[in-house]
């Protein structure tokens, strides 16, 4: 966040106070944001605690929906793809540890022949 745009943000939280609250719930990167400037622009507690349940009483059951209907209409999709994902998953934790084990052999072997050359 630049000084910029944090000082628009500001003047935006000012300006509409509860309404900015309520609707920075929409915007990612807001959400956490809106509380420190409502509070340092001076909007009353009750104010700010009213818009901010509004907006959670709406946004929560929003995205929940949104999430469900996603992977409804995706569904056969997706259990297509986790199926292929948990076989991808297989080979690349099978050779992490072939590569895990491959390196502490060497490394065992490196430590061996520098005692037995020392």
């Amino acid at each position: 966040m630049t000084p910029a745009r944090l000082d628009a943000t500001r003047r935006v939280v000012t300006r509409y106070g509860a309404v900015a609250v309520f609707a920075a719930r929409f915007i990612a990167g807001l959400r956490f944001l809106v509380g420190p400037l409502a509070g340092s622009t001076g909007l009353p507690p009750f104010g700010f605690v009213t818009a901010n349940i509004l907006g959670a009483l709406l946004y929560v059951p929003t995205m929940v929906a949104a999430g469900y209907g996603l992977a409804y209409g995706l569904g056969d999709y997706l259990q297509k793809f986790e199926r292929v994902a948990g076989r991808v998953e297989h080979v690349v934790l099978f050779g992490a540890i072939l590569g895990t084990v491959g390196a502490l052999g060497l490394r065992a072997l490196r430590v061996r022949r520098d005692r037995r050359d020392a």
